[in-house]
């Protein structure tokens, strides 16, 4: 599927989400488009790292979780335009091992590429579709870090590593349970292009797939 069908799925579940908790939210009126406002909170979600090359491709999962800051401000009845910053990390990672035996002595290699810190900043546009309900997409950059360790019967024998960059393209929902409270579903795309360790091309392309859930409080 495209990505762009992906982001409409997404776009999707999440309104569904939504509209599903509307009714058990605070009770509090919120003007149909709130005044400017500064916000930040924690996320967690669920990560999902995809490696194609040589006409394969591999594809592996674990837990997102960090935090962000934005800010936001109406565009006439019912538009939103703002900014984001975000950090992260995440426990998604490969695991290859292997073993063999030599003059009755058994060698286990294991070589582990992960996941490390992830930076993210860009743009978000969002339109409010009921008083207490927004929709957004978001674009920007993004800068993660990658790992590859090697180990010998337990024992590290290498390690290495490198920053990719890239693209990253989001649409979700959020919801105001209150003026300064609001929860917030997403999911987000990074393509990363090609993949390299220590500069040294893998001949891989990296993609990246994510659905995040956050609760933001606005200053």
């Amino acid at each position: 599927m495209k990505i762009w069908g992906k982001v409409a799925v997404g776009v999707g579940a999440m309104l569904a989400v939504t509209t599903g908790v509307t009714s058990a939210a605070s009770a509090q009126e919120i003007d149909i488009n709130p005044p400017e406002q500064i916000y930040a909170g924690p996320t967690l979600g669920y990560d999902t790292l995809v490696l194609s090359g040589f006409g394969d491709s591999s594809s592996t999962g674990g837990l997102t979780y960090g935090g962000m800051v934005g800010i936001d401000t109406p565009v006439g009845k019912r538009g939103r335009v703002g900014l984001e910053a975000q950090v992260s990390g995440s426990t998604a990672a490969w695991t290859m091992a292997s073993s063999s035996t030599s003059g009755g002595v058994t060698i286990v290699d294991e070589l582990k590429l992960a996941a490390g810190v992830d930076y993210y900043i860009g743009g978000k546009a969002g339109w409010m579709v009921a008083p207490k309900t927004q929709i957004f997409a978001t674009l920007g950059y993004a800068n993660s870090r990658f790992t590859l360790s090697g180990r010998q019967n337990g024992i590290k024998v290498f390690q290495g590593g490198d920053s990719l960059s890239g693209f990253r393209a989001g649409a979700g929902a959020e919801y105001f349970l209150s003026p300064h409270m609001r929860a917030r579903l997403e999911y987000r795309y990074t393509h990363y292009g090609k993949v390299s360790v220590d500069t040294l091309d893998t001949g891989l392309k990296g993609e990246r797939h994510q659905v995040v859930g956050g609760l933001l409080y606005g200053f």
